[in-house]
């Protein structure tokens, strides 16, 4: 991630986003959404590692995170 960027206005517009639209706007790598798809077997899966993921970035303020997921066997 490009750390460089002004993340606490990236915050603020997803923000605004999710709320104007009713929907979640995720700011991930590469690698981290292969480790997403990876570890989600089935699309309900990878829909709940989403809003896990969308509930740190809520509770840390910011789109700044590396989540590390744990394979759910």
């Amino acid at each position: 991630m490009r750390h460089e960027l002004d993340w606490d206005k990236l915050y603020q517009d997803i923000m605004k986003f999710g709320a104007e639209n009713l929907g979640l706007l995720h700011i991930l790598d590469l690698t981290e959404l292969f480790k997403l798809l990876f570890l989600s077997k089935t699309p309900e899966a990878f829909n709940r590692r989403l809003l896990d993921r969308w509930n740190i970035v809520y509770e840390n303020n910011t789109p700044l995170v590396r989540v590390k997921f744990m394979d759910s066997k």
